[in-house]
């Protein structure tokens, strides 16, 4: 709902509220964001904007909706636009404010001075206590406009010195790593310059919460931004105390210029509060991407089973062993056969050949398109990878296009992973990789593409001040037009494991590659962190039921224990099921029959971290409860490895449920109020123990 009244300006959702007002110098200024409250009209209206000697401390009191660099404010800006006379200062007043057809808001600030317009805007997503943010700045004048800092937005909390930050960290093969730290008297700041993606060293997500938060009680602001490449965000507690959280497009080593008449969209933000804890966060960020974020013509499909080709072969595929695994593939259950990296012309090795993106003819003599044939034929999905931004020096798009690819003129190029990037940010670059993976895709009626990217950019494109904002843009261009022209196309996003694990991404495709980490116990964590702010039914590749012996830690797991966890996100396997006893193939076959039977509900479902894998120093024991979301029924997943017996005697107190209504539950009947209030009895018991719980409602 939104209100607009005697200079109040009015955000409400089911459970908070957000206030802004225009003050008497017509700055729009933040009164309040948090817990819902009746009477707007009593706020203090006394905030201001007034440049005055720090004794009084009304210099560190100033809360702008939408900050910008200007004199006598110190803390972190949004906006700062640099002028054709040199000036860089600018002063933001309210013009106009006004609800939009979707039940929106659009508000217009301009400069006093300068010919620069910016529109704030507002989407409000009433059930899930989130609220959009989106911002344009348009130049209005005749001269160029330089902007330096273009920052989306910034929410500004209610007084206090106890909150404490919530942040992701990792690196490869251990991404989504929680971090809780108290908030210093300064800047604390969370950002990516690589370019190509969002991570994995942080994720574009935080929470500032209060001190003693939990997943149950406790204030939660949260936040996210809807882009892939570059951002910032900046925690900042002044010397006022005041907490300020702003976030976008990081300014690292970027400009953006408008020239007479030129606007820029910025990326949306996500904004959201919960005075429920950490879960009622989670929980509204599934309702937001459930109802609104996810692809809306595949929306409500569920991801297919995968056998992946890379875990067991890497690039020792041909097509004498695909056609051989099609039958095995169908026999096992999976439902879609995903040829990943190897099946193009000379590629061997990671060395070699990437952007020759045909069949290779020695090893697939009759091309993939005769065994996409063949899966089709058999009832199976079919799909390949690719890693179109990329190229291996001697390929024949380098040899082709040399200009295509990033370097410096004075530099040797800097090669990661053996490869080069190519430069997306140029228009010609991004329709050859519109028109190669259009081929690709139809030419071998693919079902499903793994869309995957293995290094940072190094060096830029000289030429454009832009160059960051501009690569991020075309390569959503990209994206977009596969969703348009291939709307069942189903999508995974890979990136060397999770580093595009972003809000820019996930409105284009159907699977998130959260990492190349398949140790179980490692997982745990991983899991517990991706789906933190993602939902389980997204989460791939770290959940692939691989060999028992881990590539990467040597950690050797039974297939129970793998098996289970898999089924927490998209199920995948990467077992060599040409080598394979008939027991363990038929074991693992169950397990896909069982699978089947829950997918419906567990990737329509919230999950409760009943027991973090974060709470323990090894991550050996995780209880996750899958509640779907109508309330007929819950999963809940039991990890444990080298549990003391203390641990083997805690009862689980379960969530969510009717407190009247009747649950059957390990062939007995339970109150929901029992299972809530009592608990159940959880005794893990061994080595690598997992159990699933079914929790039907009668």
């Amino acid at each position: 709902m939104i209100r607009i009244k005697n200079g109040f300006i009015l955000i409400e959702t089911k459970n908070s509220s957000y206030v802004m007002k225009v003050n008497a110098k017509k700055a729009l200024m933040n009164l309040y964001y948090g817990k819902k409250i009746r009477y707007v009209d009593e706020l203090d209206d006394t905030v201001t904007d007034e440049v005055l000697s720090d004794h009084n401390y009304v210099m560190f009191k100033n809360t702008p909706e939408y900050p910008e660099r200007k004199r006598g404010f110190y803390d972190e800006p949004c906006l700062s636009a640099r002028f054709s006379d040199g000036i860089n200062d600018l002063d933001l007043i309210f013009v106009s404010a006004k609800k939009t057809a979707d039940d929106g808001l659009q508000i217009t600030l301009k400069d006093r001075v300068y010919k620069l317009k910016v529109l704030l805007k507002y989407k409000v997503f009433y059930e899930s206590d989130i609220i959009e943010k989106s911002v344009s700045v348009k130049n209005e004048g005749e001269k160029k406009i330089v902007l330096e800092n273009f920052l989306s937005g910034a929410i500004t909390l209610p007084h206090s010195e106890n909150f404490v930050l919530f942040s992701q960290w990792g690196h490869w093969a251990n991404e989504y790593r929680k971090e809780i730290t108290p908030i210093p008297h300064a800047k604390t700041v969370i950002d990516n310059n690589k370019g190509v993606c969002s991570g994995p060293q942080h994720t574009p997500f935080y929470a500032v919460c209060d001190k003693n938060v939990t997943e149950t009680s406790g204030r939660v602001w949260y936040g996210f931004i809807r882009y892939n490449g570059n951002f910032k965000i900046v925690v900042e507690q002044n010397s006022g105390s005041v907490v300020r959280v702003s976030a976008g497009v990081s300014d690292y080593d970027t400009k953006i210029i408008l020239l007479r008449g030129e606007s820029v969209e910025l990326p949306a933000i996500i904004n959201g509060f919960s005075a429920g804890g950490l879960e009622k966060m989670t929980v509204s960020i599934y309702d937001y991407e459930f109802d609104y974020l996810l692809p809306r013509s595949r929306a409500n499909r569920a991801i297919p089973i995968i056998y992946n080709s890379w875990y067991p072969f890497e690039f020792d595929v041909n097509e004498e062993k695909c056609l051989k695994l099609l039958d095995k593939v169908k026999d096992l259950g999976a439902e879609l056969f995903v040829i990943d990296d190897g099946w193009f012309d000379g590629r061997t090795d990671d060395k070699t050949s990437l952007g020759n993106w045909y069949s290779d003819k020695k090893r697939f003599p009759h091309g993939l398109e005769y065994i996409s044939r063949k899966a089709h034929e058999k009832g199976l999905l079919f799909g390949l990878w690719v890693e179109p931004e990329m190229v291996n020096p001697g390929s024949v798009i380098y040899n082709e296009h040399p200009e295509w690819v990033l370097r410096y003129p004075t530099r040797t190029p800097l090669k990661f992973r053996h490869q080069y990037v190519l430069d997306m940010s140029r228009d010609d670059v991004t329709d050859y990789v519109i028109n190669t993976v259009d081929r690709i895709v139809s030419e071998n009626s693919l079902d499903y593409l793994k869309w995957d990217m293995n290094r940072y950019i190094a060096e830029t494109n000289p030429e454009k001040c832009d160059f960051y904002f501009k690569f991020s843009n075309n390569v959503i261009k990209v994206w977009k037009f596969l969703n348009e022209k291939y709307p069942n196309l189903l999508i995974e996003c890979c990136a060397h494991g999770g580093a595009r694990t972003d809000f820019g991404f996930l409105p284009y495709c159907d699977r998130i590659n959260r990492s190349d980490n398949a140790d179980p116990i490692d997982v745990l964590k991983l899991h517990e962190g991706f789906t933190t702010y993602v939902l389980p039914k997204l989460a791939g590749g770290a959940g692939n039921v691989a060999s028992e012996i881990n590539g990467i830690n040597g950690r050797k797991t039974p297939l129970d224990f793998r098996a289970k966890l898999g089924m927490t996100g998209s199920m995948s396997v990467g077992i060599n099921l040409l080598d394979i006893s008939d027991d363990t193939f038929n074991a693992l076959k169950n397990y896909l029959v069982r699978f089947k039977s829950m997918r419906a509900d567990l990737h329509n479902s919230y999950v409760y971290r009943l027991k973090s894998a974060f709470d323990d120093k090894n991550g050996n024991l995780a209880i996750w409860q899958y509640a779907e979301r109508t309330g007929k029924a819950h999963y809940v997943f039991v990890f444990a490895n080298g549990v003391t017996n203390r641990d083997r005697l805690n009862r689980i107190k379960l969530r969510g449920l009717d407190a009247n209504a009747k649950y059957l539950c390990d062939g007995k009947v339970y109150h929901g109020e029992t299972l809530t209030e009592y608990g159940l009895n959880i005794e893990p018991y061994g080595d690598y123990y997992a159990k699933i719980i079914e929790i039907k409602k009668i």
